[in-house]
């Protein structure tokens, strides 16, 4: 049972399945406590979640019986090391390195003598850090193939001031596997931690640096009857040389977009073409999309679209179909956007914007939510890559031949369909109090929560409770943020363990998420309520939610990163089983600022 579960821990950690991580492994502690894998697999699922202080304290307490083990010794060790980094505590880096150098005293092992070495520098122990340097240089050899053995060899001539000796054995540990964002991003952050209080050569950094994330906008190629052009098809070659050599400019490796007909989907030609990433975004069902954003263009868009789809997967806003619903575009842009900001920053790196769209002259008024709206939005302003259309439209346009349309948008239409931000809350421990604590929690806990949401500015555009369950809907995200921090507070700030007096700990899980929802008059309320498969999925986040913390869908932290950039920062969940058979979910914890 523990093999079986050991070895699912571990490809959970490696997929980035975090709290699958962490839930199995709790589960299997239950039935085997004592098992030193599943505690060291709980312990790193822990710091892989963002909580370190979690992680350092169940770590130390298994350190404490499991010295010798070099796998508790390194997972301990690490963890310290991501302390310091945040913090630059020097304590932390003391302890991480006296737990690595202790470890590989007693066992040798290159992990925790080649970082015992490398904190030793941090420390400014530069004798400490020479000593194990020169015994790692004399064990492993040159002639390895072993990715982490050369990374190891390489650092430890770095350590050594010999930069010719690292440069080789790096560059030989790069080509021993092919491009592995994971694997190399590791480097590349020890690489930095070591520039910090040594001479790291800039080859090396560029040797591993992440690759560079960039987003994508354009136009679609202009409808038959168009009577200004945009986009006429007669210049797409052109374009597509342009997008091309931006791409080089930029040394892509990653890229976000939709693939409507026309730009998109040259964008996402030009990157299959140089093997780059690409990560896919559709606003509605397949079948609709095709219906609104290729056959109008004909079947030669068509195919182009169909060939990409054969060899790449993409990603809904929602899985429902149009409905006549613009709104869903903008959301699709908001979602691209904040995704690339995410992924860029998990890279330690800034993403890229690349436009082709045409200038619209200045003075005029920017939709809310539109295309425009989003690239002022953007916050990286050095950089934005901009193709404008019309540069080629003068000397390559044909003239445009009128033809009968055969297709456009999907004719259904359903009103009251909106874009919002839901909430889902729930105050754990409630269901273990005893019965004559329950007019306690409603009249003291429940009225906390009450006067701290009425005295927020903006109220909730739906509110409903339950028991000890609460669900919002907002239009405004940032004004969401404040509601669900109003609840967090409420119960940090809370003096419910003196009002029952008998130990009892409540906490609350929040999960948020965006998405197309119904908004109508509910026949049994008669009250305004909110319905659709996107209430029904923010309500399956919450049980898998962590007591205590705020989880977004990663929908929910896209918009939220693009219109409140620098307000929140996130750590990455992982890709979370929902309840009752309501499929996979993405998710990030969403950090409050003090």
């Amino acid at each position: 049972m523990a093999d079986s579960a050991h070895i699912k821990i571990k490809n959970f950690l490696k997929k980035g399945r975090y709290l699958a991580a962490y839930n199995l492994a709790g589960r299997s502690l239950q039935l085997e406590p004592e098992n030193v894998n599943l505690k060291q697999q709980y312990g790193l699922a822990l710091a892989k979640l963002g909580m370190l202080d979690r992680a350092k304290s169940w770590l130390w307490d298994l350190y404490q019986n499991y010295s010798d083990d070099p796998e508790t010794a390194g997972i301990l060790g690490s963890v310290l090391k991501s302390i310091y980094k945040k913090d630059k505590n020097r304590d932390d880096a003391l302890l991480s390195r006296n737990i690595y150098l202790e470890n590989y005293k007693k066992n040798k092992s290159f992990y925790t003598g080649i970082n015992a070495a490398s904190m030793s520098i941090v420390i400014g122990d530069q004798k400490m850090a020479s000593l194990i340097a020169r015994e790692i240089t004399g064990e492993i050899t040159s002639g390895s193939q072993d990715f982490w053995e050369l990374v190891t060899l390489g650092e430890a001539y770095l350590l050594l001031g010999n930069k010719v000796s690292a440069i080789i054995a790096y560059k030989k540990a790069r080509n021993t596997i092919e491009r592995d964002h994971g694997m190399f991003n590791s480097v590349y952050g020890q690489l930095i931690l070591l520039a910090d209080h040594i001479d790291v050569p800039v080859e090396l950094i560029k040797l591993f640096q992440p690759p560079s994330v960039v987003v994508f906008t354009g136009h679609m190629i202009d409808h038959p009857n168009r009577p200004e052009p945009r986009f006429p098809e007669s210049i797409s070659t052109h374009i597509a040389e342009e997008i091309s050599k931006t791409l080089d400019q930029l040394d892509a490796g990653i890229g976000y977009s939709s693939l409507a007909c026309g730009a998109d989907i040259l964008f996402v030609e030009e990157m299959i073409k140089i093997n780059a990433e690409v990560k896919l975004f559709l606003p509605y069902s397949l079948s609709d999309f095709v219906e609104s954003s290729i056959n109008f263009a004909g079947s030669k868009w068509l195919s182009r679209f169909n060939r990409i789809l054969k060899d790449h997967s993409v990603n809904y806003i929602t899985e429902e179909g149009y409905f006549g619903n613009d709104d869903l575009h903008s959301l699709l842009g908001s979602v691209i956007f904040g995704k690339s900001i995410l992924r860029a920053e998990s890279f330690g790196i800034e993403p890229a914007l690349l436009t082709v769209l045409k200038s619209s002259g200045n003075g005029r008024e920017v939709p809310l939510g539109g295309t425009e709206y989003l690239v002022n939005k953007w916050p990286f302003k050095k950089n934005i890559y901009s193709i404008d259309p019309e540069r080629f439209i003068k000397q390559y346009q044909k003239p445009v031949i009128k033809r009968k349309i055969t297709a456009g948008r999907p004719s259904v239409e359903v009103q009251n369909r909106k874009i919002r931000h839901i909430l889902f809350a729930d105050v754990v421990g409630y269901s273990k109090l005893s019965e004559d604590k329950t007019p306690l929690f409603v009249e003291n806990l429940l009225q906390d929560i009450s006067f701290n949401v009425k005295a927020l500015p903006h109220q909730p555009e739906i509110l409903n409770t339950w028991g000890d369950s609460i669900f919002a809907v907002y239009s405004n995200i940032e004004e969401m943020m404040e509601f669900a921090i109003a609840l967090q507070k409420t119960l940090i700030d809370s003096s419910w363990d003196n009002m029952v007096g008998d130990n009892s700990r409540v906490s609350m899980r929040i999960a948020l998420h965006t998405g197309p929802v119904f908004l109508l008059d509910d026949p049994l309320t008669q009250r305004k309520n909110a319905f659709g498969n996107h209430i029904n999925r923010a309500a399956r986040m919450e049980p898998v939610t962590m007591p205590g913390n705020i989880y977004a869908s990663d929908q929910f932290a896209s918009v939220l990163k693009i219109e409140c950039y620098k307000m929140y920062d996130f750590e990455y969940v992982g890709i979370i089983d929902l309840p009752k058979e309501f499929g996979k979910q993405e998710m990030y914890q969403v950090n409050i600022p003090a």
